[in-house]
């Protein structure tokens, strides 16, 4: 119990850091927008979180759902390709320092695979330096973000998955 508590507590604290305006005053948590899909329609964001630490991925999937999107974990290189081509997900949240098949690689197999070609790759790591930024662009990410990820960062990805869809909706 003590270990969920600590993970709650973790999201809430990324959540509050990352995602709060102010109005009248007080603190109110942004409502979690809906992707476009079409003219007039909105639909979920469709997630894929991949990483070899599974309560950074469960935590990550938790936070997706709570904004209101579909998500589910992989844990190594293998199943995120195998989970990829089962959930075609909207944008796929990669760790770049998965054991074996790394995070790099993995990206490069989605870019592969033809009806994933458009897929938004989101590099996710706790490493930040410019020469680990400039690699996971070079590999083909859309994004980079550093651990913790929050409601902001997924703003952006949202914002990204609507512009490849031709659409302009604000985030």
């Amino acid at each position: 119990m003590l270990r969920a508590n600590a993970k709650c507590s973790s999201l809430l604290n990324a959540w509050y850091r990352n995602d709060v305006t102010r109005m009248n005053g007080h603190h109110r948590p942004s409502p979690p927008h809906p992707v476009a899909d079409g003219p007039g329609a909105t639909r979920a964001l469709r997630a894929l979180v991949v990483d070899d630490n599974r309560d950074a991925a469960d935590s990550l999937v938790i936070l997706l759902r709570l904004a209101g999107h579909e998500a589910r974990a992989a844990y190594d290189g293998p199943s995120a390709l195998r989970a990829a081509e089962e959930c075609r997900p909207d944008a796929a949240f990669l760790e770049l320092r998965l054991a074996g098949l790394d995070g790099k690689a993995v990206a490069a197999r989605l870019r592969e695979t033809g009806e994933l070609r458009g897929l938004i790759l989101v590099a996710v790591t706790g490493w930040g330096g410019a020469e680990v930024r400039r690699r996971a662009a070079e590999a083909g990410f859309d994004h980079f973000f550093l651990k913790p990820v929050g409601f902001v960062e997924l703003g952006r990805v949202k914002a990204g998955v609507r512009q490849a869809a031709g659409q302009t909706a604000a985030v």
